[in-house]
């Protein structure tokens, strides 16, 4: 898979909540020598808001230092999300 599919999974995953799994693809991201793009972000912290998880909030304000420390700025998405 590339980025972009990857990203359609992360996608899927966030939509239902589903963080662990989320993360896991991000993961793989990762190690299949690949470099998240700011879809792949928006994804993860979008199932960080969805998560049912009491740490959801910690967990997002972590990818969004992470995604800023890769160089890449939040966009109006990643905003909404996190907000």
């Amino acid at each position: 898979l590339d980025v972009v599919g990857h990203n359609a999974i992360m996608s899927a995953y966030a939509k239902e909540g589903r963080l662990a799994d989320a993360e896991r693809w991000m993961r793989r991201i990762e190690e299949d020598n690949l470099t998240p793009d700011i879809i792949s972000y928006n994804s993860i912290i979008h199932a960080c808001s969805r998560s049912s998880s009491p740490s959801g909030g910690e967990i997002a304000e972590q990818w969004l230092s992470q995604m800023e420390d890769a160089g890449l700025a939040p966009d109006l998405i990643t905003l909404n999300t996190a907000a």
